[in-house]
């Protein structure tokens, strides 16, 4: 399939230290990062993916002290249209991290996991 460019936005809500996420999209499994400093809240990236990507893998994913590794979303098996966009939101308030796929079809997905 053709490639087409796919973007993931990158946020937290507590941004005093430096963050990580090294992710891919499935089928494609070319590991990408995004990398913010302390101070920045958020950041994004668009890649060149191909046009039948289903979930997000995060290898990775880390804001100071906290974490999560080996995680894909949204859980499952593939929606009937591709991933378009994606968004991973830490929320280190409530020791969690949310990824939401937007699909083709205007529908969404989202999943969580605890931050350790």
């Amino acid at each position: 399939m053709a490639d087409q460019q796919i973007t993931l936005i990158f946020w937290r809500d507590l941004y005093n230290e430096p963050a990580s996420v090294e992710y891919s999209w499935v089928p494609q499994g070319t590991r990408r990062d995004i990398r913010l400093p302390p101070n920045q809240q958020e950041g994004s990236r668009s890649d060149p993916a191909p046009s039948d990507v289903s979930h997000v893998q995060v290898y990775r994913l880390t804001n100071g002290r906290w974490g999560v590794n080996n995680w894909q979303f949204p859980p499952g098996p593939p929606h009937k249209s591709p991933v378009i966009a994606a968004i991973i939101q830490i929320l280190e308030l409530r020791k969690e991290v949310i990824g939401i796929v937007q699909y083709a079809d205007g529908t969404s997905a989202r999943d969580s996991q605890p931050l350790a």
